[in-house]
């Protein structure tokens, strides 16, 4: 199956993705996998805003990736959402030399909730939204 960032890719677009992944964690299933030339993700829910600690059972540390490898550490003044908006602003800035000023740019928010319809199967996908945001230093 092709994916949107790799169709995007083919077309000439930069595909950077940043912030939460639940999408999967073996190494087909991560972004780079799926067509994203640059990430910096991380594939847990319910993780620390301030550092690797997983705030669910499911495992003490959370798993992050940044363009396709595995991280061990953190950069040391990580916050979540500095940290994802500073990742995101250095990958535009390090095209910005060779991007067209013309060249349309689309942020876009990839739906997290998948429904199958029992009569047809087709698939439809949703953005997963909580109404106030997310909870305290928590970021899934």
């Amino acid at each position: 199956m092709v994916t949107l960032p790799q169709l995007l890719k083919d077309a000439g677009y930069h595909t950077y993705m940043v912030g939460k992944w639940h999408l999967g964690k073996k190494p087909e299933q991560i972004p780079a996998a799926r067509g994203f030339e640059r990430d910096f993700s991380l594939l847990d829910g319910a993780g620390s805003y301030w550092d690797m600690t997983n705030l669910s059972a499911a495992s003490p540390r959370s798993v992050f990736t940044e363009d396709g490898k595995y991280l061990t550490k953190l950069p040391d003044d990580y916050y979540a959402t500095k940290t994802y908006t500073d990742k995101l602003i250095s990958f535009i800035e390090a095209v910005g030399a060779t991007a067209s000023r013309s060249s349309p740019m689309f942020p876009i928010r990839l739906p997290t909730t998948r429904t199958t319809c029992r009569r047809t199967g087709a698939i439809a996908m949703s953005a997963n939204t909580t109404k106030g945001g997310t909870r305290s230093g928590r970021s899934g």
